[in-house]
């Protein structure tokens, strides 16, 4: 069950935050992983955020945890899987935002103006997820552009 307050993304941010860092930092099978402690400070969460993002990695299977004693990784191409598999999605849910935006006419209505508007800012939200998966925003299929009131696509 999902919760109330924001920490469902709060910990999903720091799972991705920590899947980002075994890549990054090329870490291998037996490497420290940051201390529970370590993680609360560095992504200024809670004690609850941070054991629930470490779950996460284990349930994935990028973590071994052990009582007392930090986490060691287990096997880092599933950090990067992931992390592959979320740019991925992000791709495909970037193409679909594109064709709605496409099929939209330029004679648009109060109803239209909205969706353009939600449209706009799913992209937004889009590309911060392609920066949370540390995968760069393709440009070259950036954001409707607006001009006089109007959007058009960039070139």
């Amino acid at each position: 069950m999902a919760e109330q307050d924001g920490s469902e993304a709060e910990y999903q941010r720091v799972a991705d935050g920590l899947r980002r860092m075994i890549v990054e930092r090329g870490l291998q099978p037996g490497d420290e992983m940051p201390s529970l402690q370590e993680v609360m400070d560095q992504y200024s969460v809670g004690i609850m955020v941070a054991r629930r993002a470490q779950t996460e990695l284990r349930i994935e299977g990028i973590i071994k945890t052990r009582q007392g004693k930090k986490a060691l990784v287990h096997d880092p191409a599933a950090a990067k899987q992931r992390s592959s598999d979320l740019a991925d999605r992000l791709a495909t849910m970037e193409a679909v935002v594109h064709r709605i935006d496409d099929k939209l006419t330029d004679d648009i209505t109060p109803e239209v103006a909205d969706i353009r508007e939600q449209l706009s800012v799913l992209q937004d939200q889009i590309q911060y997820l392609y920066g949370l998966a540390g995968v760069p925003y393709p440009q070259q299929a950036g954001p409707p552009q607006k001009v006089a009131g109007k959007r058009i696509r960039s070139a």
